[in-house]
């Protein structure tokens, strides 16, 4: 048996955002929704900060994209 644990606070998904951006945004308004974010959170999320971004498909698929990093280790 093999089991991997990140103990994450509470405060962790209460932060979660999701905004649909129109094509002409294109990434400077990617980049500026992120910032804008991640500014907001950033004194109510309880550490580890884990930041994952999803970008494209429905806002269940971009969830989806936002924690792949997150399984694969990369932090």
């Amino acid at each position: 048996m093999k089991i991997e644990l990140l103990v994450k606070g509470f405060g962790s998904e209460n932060m979660s955002t999701v905004k649909m951006l129109i094509p002409s945004d294109g990434e400077k308004g990617v980049r500026k929704f992120i910032l804008d974010t991640v500014n907001r959170a950033e004194p109510n999320s309880c550490p580890p900060i884990i930041l994952g971004v999803g970008v494209g498909g429905t806002m269940e698929k971009a969830a989806i994209i936002s924690q792949e990093g997150n399984n694969e280790k990369n932090w």
